[in-house]
């Protein structure tokens, strides 16, 4: 899983144009590109492992830790970039464990909010 988001990573960096906030603007194009598909069963399964053998995501902590210190050194606004990667993500995460609210609509409004973010970035 962890391959597969940094595959679709480098496929973004050939078209995603450049400016602000280069780097969260591809992390969360690969999270929502992955949204579908076979992320949900992976979800369950990391889920059901972790509970056996928590040492199990270390990986996950790491790669995430690893996103989190790029946002903040390479963003523009590390705070919108921050902000709009945990919107993704938790959105990724209840709609993986099948506990999401939102509709497809509302996915895509809060996706097309997050990347507002990271081209407006946070009023002051």
């Amino acid at each position: 899983m962890i391959d597969e988001v940094e595959a679709e990573k480098e496929l973004l960096r050939k078209t995603e144009p450049a400016g602000p906030n280069l780097q969260a603007r591809l992390q969360i194009g690969a999270s929502l590109k992955m949204r579908h598909g076979k992320m949900r069963e992976i979800a369950t399964g990391m889920l059901a492992a972790s509970a056996e053998n928590p040492n199990l995501l270390e990986p996950v902590r790491k790669v995430l830790g690893s996103v989190y210190q790029d946002l903040q050194r390479k963003s523009d606004e590390p705070e919108a970039a921050v902000l709009a990667w945990l919107v993704v993500e938790g959105l990724e995460s209840i709609t993986m464990h099948n506990i999401s609210p939102f509709s497809e609509g509302d996915c895509e409004m809060i996706a097309k909010a997050a990347k507002r973010l990271l081209d407006k970035g946070i009023a002051r």
